[in-house]
């Protein structure tokens, strides 16, 4: 197994580097047959607001498995975290008994603005294609 790391030198937009990402996992699954464990994306390395990227694949192993999921403060790593894993909440899967609160659960008034803005936004893209 691998990890792909695709770096944004600074002047690609989020939507670019997905598209790059999706081609690149694309070609290293397809045609590579490559199994990719892990994809990090974004700004990791950047030269002011160069527009291009890189790609890095690393072979994994346990060591460098433990080094990618420890704790980082450092700003421009997608992975910054102090909670610990217990600290994070779990989805919940098909079958669990909390999936059905979940989904009844009234929605919140910001979860209502989220879902305007977002459906505002999708409709105007729409009317503009």
């Amino acid at each position: 197994p691998v990890v792909l790391m695709v770096n944004n030198l600074g002047g690609m937009s989020n939507l670019e580097l997905g598209l790059v990402s999706k081609y690149a996992i694309r070609h290293l699954v397809d045609k590579r047959k490559l199994k990719i464990h892990r994809v990090v994306s974004g700004a990791l390395m950047t030269s002011i607001n160069m527009a291009g990227m890189s790609l890095t694949l690393l072979k994994l192993d346990t060591s460098l498995t433990n080094w990618l999921d420890a704790k980082a403060g450092a700003p421009g790593w997608p992975f910054v975290s102090t909670a610990e894993r217990s600290d994070i909440p779990s989805l919940p899967v098909k079958g669990d008994e909390s999936a059905a609160s979940v989904a009844q659960a009234s929605p919140t008034e910001q979860g209502r603005l989220v879902c305007s803005c977002l459906k505002a936004v999708c409709e105007a893209l729409i009317a503009n294609e």
